[in-house]
């Protein structure tokens, strides 16, 4: 039997760019096969990728229809969460974090996107200590769990300093998501 995708979804805030992540997700496993994503656009879309360990189906899901994503789609065994840096961890944030832990997502994989907008040193730092706190109150795994960062925007654009971090956020997903089909 092969293996079956493992789904997951994304979860942020408003603006903090899931769509620009997963578009940079698929484009650096395979440039130029997603050059039609529809950016801009509000809707549930889903997306196939493979990485060297593990196949995915990632579910983009607008900020807006998060819990209503989460009732009515396959179980998920994991969420990418989005946390732009610029903004940091936000009351709608907290939100999904809460409804993921109820619908019973058992594992978060933060991104911490828009690091090219903001001071790398005092404020990478900050964001991550809060998006850590948030993880811990509401009982997800924190303390070997990496938080990768990166520009998802830079990696569209082909510029070098993005891809580290979508490298990153993939070798995250493949050591700490977990399904019966992996």
């Amino acid at each position: 039997m092969g293996r079956r995708d493992i789904s997951i979804c994304t979860i942020g805030g408003t603006g903090h760019g899931k769509s620009t992540l997963v578009h940079a997700i698929l484009e650096s496993l395979k440039p130029g096969a997603y050059d039609n994503y529809n950016r801009g656009v509000v809707s549930t879309s889903n997306y196939d990728f493979k990485t060297a360990a593990k196949k995915y189906r990632i579910h983009d899901i607008p900020a807006t229809y998060v819990a209503r994503s989460f009732c009515n789609s396959p179980r998920y065994y994991g969420a990418v969460l989005v946390v732009s840096s610029v903004e940091g961890v936000t009351p709608e944030v907290r939100k999904h974090v809460q409804l993921a832990r109820w619908f019973g997502i058992p594992t978060l994989v933060p991104f911490l996107n828009k690091c090219d907008l903001i001071d790398q040193s005092s404020n990478l730092l900050q964001a991550k200590r809060e998006i850590r706190t948030l993880l811990y109150l509401n009982g997800y795994r924190v303390f070997d769990l990496p938080i990768s960062h990166g520009s998802a925007i830079e990696c569209l654009k082909h510029e070098n300093s993005g891809w580290e971090g979508i490298q990153s956020l993939l070798d995250t997903l493949d050591r700490t998501i977990f399904s019966p089909y992996a």
